[in-house]
Order: structure tokens, then C-alpha cells, then sequence
């Protein structure tokens, strides 16, 4: 668990010059998205998403969430250069601390990628600071991050719009990782003050682990990017997915690979196939959920469209 509060934010420090595009004088919505890479094939899915959909220079920031190693941030940099978006800032989010480095099955696509210098916090920071427009927080990753940035400086949530894919409310079923979204259950201390404190709205997984949302080798999503004509990003995501395949089935898991993270970006653009209704709920010292009078008022998912979700994912891909 990060050092919330008994000492500065990692990796924040002061600048005198600003960052690359954060002097725009544009009130155009800015977007950082927080991506676990490398495990879930669907954060690739997500990035591609965010690269054909967030197009202006300097409005879209990549977070690699938990990358204790810059595995992750040499991912998204081979992604983004497939899907010609060298441009878009990658910034190497902090270690969770909590022993969890195996969640990564891509070692074989970032070997040979060369080592760059990473942005950090300090980018997301002036942005939020300066930028006369909405900053917007598309989580689908560990939000210790977000947590760093608002410990070290309380004024700005309230100049971000947090949308956070979360675990379950009121779960019942004893799977130790559904009460809390899997990314979530890395830095629990983490979660629950920046979801308190940002009032971030939740995409329950009472609505994302849905038999809808699931990818196999026979699904039109990976169907598609896999085709001998399709993209190669495409084909790399497809890749991934391969990889995730081969892994559930030497686990002998019964768990499948889901499209999560695309409802998180989806909700984020104001998407109407996820609607969101409040509800109090308690956050838990283990980031659980529960219904509670005492809890905080949040916005979580009421409903999801899947099928105008899945309809919106194929389009926005062309795939």
C-alpha cells in the first residue's frame, strides 16, 4: 500500500515549463485512461477504443496502471504506435505493494520493445490545474494513482469526473474477488478514499459479469480481429487474447475473458447504453460494497444495453 498522506505524492514534483499540449487554451473535454495492460485483453480493446474516438492532440493521457516494472507502459507504447497515436502521452502508474506483479501474460511482446522515460503524475496534475476544460478519469485499473494525486492536492477532485469500473454491491456468493473489482482488490485503502472523495461514479460487476460481454474464439470480436485482412493492432489485440486463452486453460478455469473496460470509456463519452441511478453505499477497509443508510451517496450502474454496447464496440472499431 502507497504512503497515503505521511508523505508527497509519487512522483510529484513542481514545473516551470508546462508539459507538451497541457497550454492549450481549448475547453475540450481531456480524458486519462487508467488501463491494467498486459492481463485482461479487453484494456487493449479499450485503448484502441480511446485512440479512434479521442482524436484532438493533447486530449487523451494513458495511465499503465500498477506498473511496478514498465511492462505495461512498454505495452501501450507498442499499441499506440499499431494504432498510429504516438502522440498520446503514457504515464507509468505506481506499484500497488501488493505482491501482485504475476498479472501480466504479455513478457513476449515488450522483450525487444526499447525502454523509454515515462511521463508522470506531475502531467495529469498541471492538466487538471490549468485546463479550462473538463478532466475526465476513465478508470479500468487500480486507483492508487488517482488516490496519490488527491492526497497531495484535495482541490483537484473537484475538477475531475470519475467513471470506475468497481466490483459487486451486496455480494453474497463467497468468490473472494467479485466483491471488489479485480484491479480494485490490488490497493483497497487506495480505493475507498478516492472513491469517497471524487464521488466516482461505478460501473457495478452486478451488471459487467454478464454472459453478454463475453469474448471466446468463436465471438465476432475476435473473429474479427483475427482475420487474415484485418489491422495489425487488431491482430495483436487477437494475439492477446490467444495468450489469455492458452492461460484460463492451463488454470483449468472456469473464468473467461469479459468487456469491461470498453463500458467504463463508453459511460465516460456519455454513452447512453449505461445508465446510473444513486444509491448510499459503504466502501468497506477491503473495497467491498454494500448497500448502506450510512453509506455515500454514489452513482452506479442502474442498466446496460449489451447488445447496443457489443453494437457500439464493433462500430467504433470497425470490426
Amino acid at each position: 500500500m502507497p504512503p497515503l498522506l505521511a508523505t508527497p505524492p509519487t512522483g510529484i514534483t513542481e514545473r516551470t515549463q508546462p508539459y507538451p499540449g497541457t497550454d492549450r487554451k481549448s475547453d475540450d473535454p481531456v480524458y486519462v485512461l487508467v488501463v491494467d495492460l498486459g492481463w485482461n485483453p479487453d484494456a487493449a480493446v479499450t485503448l484502441a477504443l480511446a485512440t479512434r474516438l479521442i482524436t484532438e492532440p493533447g486530449q487523451l493521457l494513458v495511465l499503465a496502471a500498477h506498473d511496478p516494472d514498465g511492462r505495461r507502459t512498454q505495452l501501450a507504447r507498442k499499441l499506440l504506435r499499431r494504432l498510429g497515436r504516438e502522440d498520446v502521452p503514457v504515464i507509468a502508474g505506481i506499484p500497488t505493494n501488493s505482491g501482485n506483479d504475476h498479472r501480466f501474460l504479455m513478457d513476449h511482446w515488450v522483450r525487444a520493445e526499447p525502454q523509454e522515460a515515462s511521463a508522470d503524475l506531475d502531467l495529469i496534475i498541471q492538466i487538471c490545474a490549468t485546463h479550462a476544460g473538463p478532466v475526465h478519469w476513465v478508470g479500468a485499473g487500480a486507483m492508487t494513482d488517482l488516490a496519490e494525486i488527491i492526497c497531495g492536492r484535495p482541490p483537484l477532485a473537484d475538477r475531475m469526473t470519475v467513471t470506475q469500473l468497481s466490483g459487486r454491491i451486496d455480494d453474497h456468493s463467497g468468490d473472494e474477488h467479485a466483491s471488489a473489482a479485480e484491479a480494485l482488490d490490488l490497493d483497497p485503502v487506495s480505493t475507498g478514499l478516492a472513491i469517497r472523495l471524487t464521488r466516482a461514479r461505478l460501473l457495478l460487476r452486478n451488471h459487467t459479469d454478464h454472459p453478454a460481454l463475453q469474448v471466446t474464439e468463436r465471438t465476432p470480436l475476435y473473429t474479427g480481429m483475427s482475420a487474415p485482412g484485418a489491422p495489425s493492432w487488431a491482430q495483436e489485440i487477437a494475439e492477446h487474447y490467444n495468450t489469455c486463452f492458452r492461460y484460463l486453460d492451463r488454470q483449468e478455469s472456469t473464468a473467461c475473458s469479459l468487456i469491461r473496460a470498453p463500458l467504463v470509456l463508453g459511460a465516460a463519452l456519455g454513452e447512453s447504453f449505461v445508465t446510473f441511478r444513486p444509491e448510499r453505499v459503504h466502501v468497506a477497509q477491503d473495497a467491498s460494497l454494500r448497500r448502506s443508510p450510512l453509506g455515500v451517496t454514489l452513482q452506479v450502474t442502474g442498466h446496460i444495453d449489451y447488445g447496443s454496447a457489443i453494437g457500439w464496440l464493433h462500430e467504433c472499431l470497425g470490426i
